[in-house]
């Protein structure tokens, strides 16, 4: 299979209706440095990551504990 050369890194898509914790960090800071050092490489690099602002799991968090949804979002 040919590649046009780039290389594509995503996380995964963690819920903002919980405090972050240490896989979080150790997945983002993992893919960060697999960027940087594709990219010190020469190699052209896309990097996504995010959170899921709009998941019906937010939704219900925010309602059991009480506020509104742009709490676990803002």
């Amino acid at each position: 299979m040919k590649t046009n050369g780039n290389f594509y890194i995503t996380t995964a898509i963690p819920y903002v209706n919980a405090e972050p914790h240490l896989g979080h960090a150790l997945e983002l800071v993992q893919a960060d440095v697999l960027a940087r050092h594709r990219r010190l490489r020469g190699q052209p690099v896309r990097f996504l990551t995010g959170t899921d602002d709009h998941a019906l799991k937010n939704v219900t968090a925010a309602r059991a504990a009480g506020v509104g949804v742009t709490f676990f979002s803002a």
